[in-house]
């Protein structure tokens, strides 16, 4: 039998993937938000998310390297910066006292909700501030292991 909550828990992803498949963005963001307003610690959200994404966001890479609509050499320089800001992300997550931890991420996903809120209300889609490729995989990296979110910020990649 399929229970109410892992039809809710099915439901919220299905939700957060549509929303992500927009946007290419924010299934962290909510997935990660109705986990801590559930009541689950900051490591057991970012661990259920990050699970799922594996997933999601490999069919999502899968179509776009299938349709040829990658460029591997900025692959090529994010994905080692990405891997080294999540793992030192997913380090202080776990060696943070909970409460502060908790109270962080929350500031940052309102921050990242209002954020995305205003892209879609004001149509601004061009971002306006450029920083390399190896910041942005160091940052984005990090406050995705921490927050399940962090790659659809405000900066752009200078090519």
């Amino acid at each position: 039998m399929l229970s109410w909550d892992l039809a809710f828990y099915v439901a919220v992803g299905f939700g957060a993937q549509l929303v992500d498949g927009a946007l290419g963005m924010a299934y962290g963001l909510i997935g990660t938000s109705v986990l801590l307003a559930l009541g689950a610690p900051p490591t057991i959200a970012s661990a259920s998310v990050h699970t799922a994404e594996m997933v999601t966001t490999g069919l999502a890479g899968a179509s776009h390297a299938w349709h040829k609509n990658v460029d591997w050499r900025t692959v090529r320089r994010l994905a080692p910066a990405g891997m080294i800001g999540g793992a030192v992300g997913a380090y202080v997550l776990i060696e943070l006292p909970e409460k502060p931890v908790k109270v962080f991420v929350t500031l940052y996903l309102v921050g990242m909700a209002l954020l995305i809120t205003r892209r879609i209300f004001t149509g601004q889609v061009e971002r306006k501030h450029f920083i390399g490729t190896v910041p942005i995989g160091l940052g984005g990296g990090f406050l995705d292991a921490i927050g399940g979110g962090g790659w659809g910020g405000r900066w752009s990649i200078r090519p």
